[in-house]
């Protein structure tokens, strides 16, 4: 059995409720729904070293699910005195944007810009430094030529420290400080549609980023509720039993953001074509 990215625990809000350890599960390559055990989904052989794993149950899933069952049962999370609920839950999803595959391939993407970017400063600060007299004119010519093979030699294969970055799940404190300063909501579906949610269930707009005003950070809690973080203020601490065609369009969000599976708790037909439609123009929830 392999690490699980999307945590077995989390995935057991969306299971059935007459076949509890397994969940329905969509796939968007082969076009097949199966019911699986949940133990054998949303894992890879390897994909993170033990002692990372160690730490993801310890640190991130212990400390988070209990702040998810408080919010499964009713119980309020605002309250806290020292935010401690707040902060574990924050961390938690943070983790949970940078724990999975397409986290992996979205650095992997930007690696060769990065390294011309990275590059490109150096080559800069080379310049100026024999403007001012630091280095002499064949000591620039040789660091620019170090500075370009190295380049060369990343482009090839990246430096260990930045494919450790990419393959370590621990969130950024940037992510970590907006993610908390939003607005949490949180949202429940009474049916006939409920949550679903996928193998990258922390779903955002990537374009804006989560310190943009205009952002929406979703993270579907169970099959009945799902947790809403925007820059909108909340009027209402209380759980907020919304009409089905925002529920649907929350879904639509989750589906479209899957990397390959989705995960319901029952067999549905409109769960594969929700994955398989392409994002239309994604407009911001206004909240009366």
């Amino acid at each position: 059995m392999g690490h699980h990215f999307v945590p077995q625990r989390y995935l057991k809000g969306f299971q059935p409720p007459d076949n509890l350890g397994f969940i329905w599960m969509f796939d968007k390559l082969t076009l097949k729904s199966k019911c699986l055990p949940i133990k054998q989904v949303a894992q890879v052989p390897g994909f993170y070293e033990d002692e990372i794993e160690i730490s993801l149950n310890v640190d991130v899933e212990i400390p988070g699910n209990d702040v998810i069952d408080k919010i499964l049962a009713g119980k309020p999370i605002e309250d806290d005195v020292n935010d401690q609920d707040r902060n574990h839950l924050t961390y938690y999803i943070a983790t949970m944007i940078r724990r999975v595959p397409h986290a992996r391939a979205l650095g992997q993407k930007f690696i060769p810009q990065t390294l011309v970017e990275v590059t490109g400063r150096v080559r800069q600060q080379l310049v100026d430094a024999e403007a001012v007299g630091l280095l002499t004119k064949a000591e620039l010519e040789a660091k620019l030529a170090e500075a370009d093979a190295w380049e060369r030699k990343s482009q090839k294969e990246p430096p260990a420290e930045v494919r450790k970055m990419i393959e370590t799940p621990w969130p950024f404190k940037r992510w970590l400080f907006a993610i908390h300063n939003m607005h949490w909501r949180v949202l429940r579906t009474e049916g006939p549609s409920y949550f679903l949610t996928n193998d990258n269930p922390a779903y955002f707009f990537e374009g804006f980023g989560l310190g943009h005003e205009e952002c929406e950070l979703i993270l579907p809690l169970s099959t009945h509720l799902l947790l809403h973080c925007s820059w909108q203020a909340v009027k209402s601490s209380t759980v907020q039993t919304i009409p089905q065609q925002l529920v649907k369009e929350l879904n639509r969000r989750i589906a479209s953001g899957a990397d390959r599976f989705v995960f319901y708790h029952k067999d549905a037909d409109w769960v594969l074509k929700a994955a398989l439609n392409q994002p239309g123009q994604l407009s911001r929830i206004r909240w009366s």
